[in-house]
């Protein structure tokens, strides 16, 4: 419920920030802006406990992603699946071995139908057994699965550090803008450039008696 408060008296200064935007004319900015309010709304509102389903199928390839020297996750694919999953199998409970699962293992994977806003590329497992172990129970779970609360709390989490990220654009932003309107309040007007006086602009002078008499 705090949350949704949160996420709502966020988009309520983001829109007052849309505006002073479009006054900017900041187009490019304002796009950016969008995406990110979107995306940080929609981590908080998505947010839910994992209630994964299993699905069966054969492991089409499988790799280990590594930064460097070190182990980031394994991919794979399944036959006739579109979809790409993910794990980190040393984290699992039991571990799971690098080698495993191999391409052409048969495989149940306990996954989370619904779209992961945190990464649409990929869809995480949460749970896996390879064919020997058995096919109808996970032999291997993660933490997310053993705790299914605790993905929908990070997910809020990264959730309102988004919208935070966009409360202080816009609050730099407004900072900026009456920072800008100070200066120009304490800048004396500019003087306009003088120009030579000419014959005409003189005073024309007032004509002597003796050329009032006449002749």
């Amino acid at each position: 419920m705090l949350a949704n408060v949160v996420a709502l008296r966020a988009v309520a200064l983001a829109l007052k920030g849309l505006l002073v935007l479009w006054v900017l004319h900041l187009g490019l900015a304002l796009i950016g802006i969008v995406v990110l309010i979107v995306w940080g709304v929609a981590l908080i509102i998505t947010a839910h406990p994992v209630h994964p389903v299993r699905i069966l199928g054969v492991v089409k390839d499988a790799a280990e992603i590594y930064e460097g020297h070190t182990y980031v996750r394994t991919e794979l694919s399944l036959g006739g699946d579109g979809r790409l999953f993910m794990m980190d199998g040393p984290a699992m409970q039991p571990p799971m071995s690098l080698s495993h699962p191999a391409s052409g293992d048969i495989v149940a994977l306990w996954v989370d139908p619904d779209l992961s806003w945190v990464d649409m590329s990929k869809t995480e497992i949460y749970a896996i057994s390879v064919g020997q172990e058995g096919l109808a129970q996970p032999a291997h779970t993660n933490s997310d699965l053993n705790d299914p609360a605790t993905k929908a709390d990070r997910q809020r989490l990264v959730g309102a550090g988004v919208l935070g990220l966009v409360a202080v654009i816009f609050g730099l932003g407004s900072a900026w803008d009456q920072f800008s309107r100070w200066i120009s309040r304490k800048r004396p007007p500019p003087t306009l450039p003088g120009r030579r006086r000419g014959i005409e602009d003189w005073p024309r002078s007032t004509p002597m008696s003796s050329d009032l008499v006449s002749p």
